[in-house]
């Protein structure tokens, strides 16, 4: 376990490193290229060590506010249900569930969490920050901005409009069941 462990050294310095590279100024040009040269082997070197000692990224976690006497929310959680599965298995969809040739495009793993429970306030915020001011009131009934959204969220829960999907690692989120909308969200990146 020691290896792991002064790889994991390695790379924290290595970052630490670059902090210091970034504040130099251009007269020491010549003094950051063999520093950059440095750091780019010590942080190749953790890398290599990561993938020998099995560190793995942990996964994205993907949640679907969900409402289950709603056709539209049980049409997003199969569906992410699905998508889940043959990003898990690396599978192809299933042409017979006609989903498309979108959902082809690859994505890792994730965690998916489908819950039917609301978010909590700070969620609430955090979810309007990533949909963006336009799409406000597709979240939370009748909001017509943030502070609004939070407040009617505060006084009634069932105002937050399901389904609601969130990628909380990359800060996305959409609202409703718009599948193509769903794939584009699950498919890029931050």
């Amino acid at each position: 376990m020691l290896l792991p462990l002064r790889a994991w050294r390695s790379f924290a310095e290595a970052s630490s490193d670059l902090e210091v590279l970034a504040r130099r100024t251009s007269s020491d040009a010549a003094q950051s290229i063999t520093a950059q040269h440095h750091l780019l082997s010590q942080i190749h070197n953790a890398e290599i060590a990561f993938k020998m000692f099995g560190f793995r990224k942990t996964l994205d976690i993907i949640t679907v506010f969900h409402k289950a006497g709603s056709p539209a929310s049980t049409r997003v959680a199969n569906l992410m249900k699905q998508i889940s599965a043959n990003a898990q298995s690396g599978a192809t969809i299933d042409q017979a569930s006609d989903y498309t040739s979108q959902t082809n495009a690859r994505r890792d793993p994730f965690e998916l969490n489908i819950t039917e429970e609301p978010p909590t306030a700070e969620q609430v915020q955090t979810i309007l920050e990533y949909v963006g001011k336009g799409d406000i009131s597709q979240v939370v009934k009748g909001a017509h901005d943030q502070k609004d959204a939070l407040r009617k969220f505060k006084q009634n829960q069932e105002n937050f409009l399901r389904p609601v999907t969130v990628d909380w690692n990359n800060g996305k989120a959409m609202a409703g069941d718009n599948k193509s909308e769903i794939l584009k969200l699950l498919n890029e990146k931050k």
